[in-house]
């Protein structure tokens, strides 16, 4: 088992009126639990205040979690797979965006220097506001060069 955890408190002074100042707790997790030598269960959690210009510049809130399983299938094969679940609250609106994320990865080591990457994502974000929510499904294949 091997990870970091980052607990701290923030102080939020707003310079626009229509944002309340504000303090609180930002959290940041990642553990890694190795059942075996080739497999690896990594949990990512994180809490805290960000930055944004979506919609011009605003305050929001993330609560981010996620477990990952990384699998080494053979000498020059890895796999992964994860389920994520991401929290945004805006601090000028009342409602929150939801998205649940599923993803799997599979690399392929050709030789040192060379990997080809094959990953499906899935998505889904709710909201309280009708116009905001999505699905969103992505395929992608990629060649990893490396010096």
């Amino acid at each position: 088992l091997d990870g970091h955890i980052g607990v701290g408190v923030f102080r939020f002074n707003a310079t626009a009126a229509e944002i309340e100042d504000h303090t609180g707790i930002s959290v940041d997790a990642n553990i890694t639990y190795r059942p075996r030598r080739r497999t690896a269960i990594v949990l990512n959690a994180f809490q805290g205040d960000v930055a944004t210009f979506r919609l011009g510049a605003a305050a929001r809130t993330d609560t981010q979690v996620g477990v990952t399983l990384q699998q080494e299938v053979r000498h020059n094969l890895f796999g992964s797979a994860g389920l994520s679940w991401l929290k945004n609250e805006y601090r000028t609106r009342v409602n929150a965006l939801r998205t649940v994320q599923a993803q799997g990865k599979m690399e392929l080591l050709i030789s040192r220097q060379f990997s080809t990457i094959a990953s499906v994502t899935y998505a889904k974000r709710t909201s309280d506001n009708p116009i905001e929510p999505f699905e969103r499904f992505r395929a992608n294949i990629a060649l990893r060069f490396a010096v």
